[in-house]
């Protein structure tokens, strides 16, 4: 099946014109993308294999039992498809190599992963093979492989996405590593389908080839189980000591792949801390460290992350719900936060509700600095308990129409 090369290929490379890495100066981002494409080279090597144990099959009636083991001639049939697996996670790496002199090199880990699910891939495909025709198996496991790659996205339990690795194609930020959980999962589950195609495929009797499922169920109970803690994101916080600090408080973090930008980070954040302190606003202790999740981030990027920082998430436990003035407030203190910041109403409205940005301008010409200053500490102190009822009387002072009562 060697027409299947340039066909994959041509696929990934006409797809990967329209998908873009979380980041693209990360290496560990422009690793992860690649797993995207699992669901194309998968099916394909699946198919291959199938293939492959069909003809070793066919082979197995002409010959009888042959010299070598079933698990040398599985070999021995299966390494092309694995050069095949190698070239596409190669070229997607290549496609998405980031800029000479961006630190690090790719992702091995994740790499490693990939290759391996591929492997399990390979290695089911081809026990497919070997136990049903040709034009049975191939379709077989051309579906069965792409609905593992693909249906775990449209699933609700966050496990099912994780032992596949098929949600790290939107892994990582750079202050990010892919979660160690969801890597040490999806490898313990291709271990177990590769063990079980093996002993499948080496099996003798109907009930050697049952009890040669074991391994594969075991595999996936103990990968389950690794991530059934885990959340929708396959990601981790990444250790700072990869980042250098200034000294001071706030410090401000810079991650290597930043290290172009550094200069221009610290004099933002710089110019932002002192017009909040000039507004008045308290320090807060969340903004340290302050790092920011990009390898270039922009003017934008910097206030948005120092303006979060600043403002309190929702409480953990509210059993009945959120008014809706919670969140309107919640969004106007940030529309307010990023005037102060000296972002311009046209730029703010570019990362806030337009009538928001509206609404504090009008208090921002209206209003004393004071009572600005009481407005946002009112807000601060209601979003931080789980309010319900009417808004505190100091925050009905800004109307939803869009200016000041």
């Amino acid at each position: 099946m060697i027409w299947v090369a340039p066909v994959l290929l041509g696929l990934i490379a006409i797809y990967a014109g329209d998908t873009q890495p979380e980041d693209g100066g990360y290496w560990t981002a422009a690793t992860a993308v690649g797993t995207l494409f699992l669901s194309f080279t998968a099916p394909a090597c699946a198919a291959c294999a199938a293939w492959e144990g069909f003809r070793s099959r066919r082979l197995l009636h002409a010959v009888g039992n042959p010299v070598r083991s079933s698990t040398r001639v599985m070999v021995g049939g299966c390494w092309p498809v694995g050069v095949l697996a190698v070239t596409a996670t190669g070229l997607v790496l290549w496609l998405y190599v980031p800029e000479p002199g961006t630190p690090g090199g790719p992702d091995v880990a994740i790499l490693g992963t990939e290759l391996l699910i591929l492997c399990a891939h390979i290695a089911a495909g081809y026990a497919v093979g070997r136990a049903f025709p040709v034009v049975i198996a191939v379709p077989l496991a051309t579906m069965g492989s792409f609905l593992v790659t693909t249906a775990g996205l449209g699933l609700e339990p966050a496990w099912i996405r994780h032992i596949g690795a098929t949600n790290l194609y939107n892994c990582c930020t750079v202050e990010e590593i892919a979660a160690p959980e969801v890597l040490f999962a999806a490898c313990v589950f291709a271990v177990g389908v590769i063990v079980s195609a093996v002993l499948i495929v080496s099996a003798r009797v109907l009930v050697a080839r049952v009890a040669a499922v074991l391994p594969g169920l075991a595999g996936t109970a103990i990968a389950v189980w690794l991530v059934l803690p885990l959340d929708w994101e396959p990601t981790a916080p990444r250790d700072l000591s990869a980042a250098e600090c200034t000294d001071g408080t706030p410090r401000v973090c810079t991650w290597p792949e930043q290290e172009s930008s550094a200069d221009t980070i610290q004099a933002s954040v710089t110019d932002v801390l002192a017009r909040f302190e000039s507004a008045g606003i308290r320090y807060a202790d969340s903004m340290d460290p302050i790092t920011f999740a990009h390898s270039s981030p922009g003017r934008i990027e910097i206030v948005a992350t120092m303006v979060g920082a600043l403002l309190p998430t929702e409480p953990a436990d509210c059993p009945l719900g959120y008014p809706e003035w919670y969140f309107d407030v919640h969004e106007r203190m940030s529309s307010w936060l990023y005037l102060t910041a000296g972002l311009d109403a046209g730029t703010a409205e570019g990362v806030a509700a337009p009538e928001n940005v509206e609404a504090v301008r009008a208090m921002r010409s209206e209003w004393s600095p004071a009572e600005q200053l009481s407005w946002y500490e009112a807000g601060v102190d209601a979003l931080r308990e789980c309010p319900q009822g009417e808004p505190p009387a100091a925050l009905r002072s800004v109307t939803a129409s869009g200016g000041p009562s």
